[in-house]
């Protein structure tokens, strides 16, 4: 694992990560851990892209600015989204 990518993680949440068998697993033990994942290392963990579309996008909560990270959702086929949840003010929002 490279070290720039687990910069800022204790021992204990390296090991777990080292654990995870999937994507999602490490992703849902990153939600879990309270961990921000940089862009960099999301790309690690998720290779960038699903169908043609980036997994993430960082937006601006509407409501106090903070930067958010945005999941990829398609609700139905072809309609690209983005699910946001600010951590800072609790906004819950999607886009286009």
């Amino acid at each position: 694992m490279r070290k720039d990518l687990v910069k800022g993680l204790t021992k204990e949440q390296i090991e777990k990560a080292s654990r995870c068998h999937s994507e999602a697993e490490l992703l849902a033990l990153a939600k879990e851990e309270g961990v921000e994942l940089t862009n960099e290392q999301l790309a690690a963990v998720s290779g960038g892209a699903c169908d043609q579309h980036q997994q993430f996008r960082t937006a601006a909560c509407p409501r106090c600015g903070e930067q958010v990270q945005g999941e990829f959702v398609e609700t139905t086929p072809g309609d690209t989204k983005y699910h946001f949840i600010c951590k800072h003010c609790g906004f819950d929002w999607i886009e286009k």
